[in-house]
């Protein structure tokens, strides 16, 4: 099912949304990426 799989540049675009919207919703929200460890090295880059 792997060509199925999002792409790299998918997956980019969709951890950059989920970092703009956790800053529209402040720390009132909490917002998990789990199940891949590269979204925290994604997080420390930008």
């Amino acid at each position: 099912m792997i060509e199925e799989d999002t792409t790299h540049e998918e997956k980019r675009l969709a951890m950059d949304l989920i970092m703009k919207k956790a800053i529209e919703f402040g720390k009132e929200v909490e917002i998990l990426t789990v199940d891949n460890h590269a979204d925290a090295a994604f997080f420390k880059l930008k």
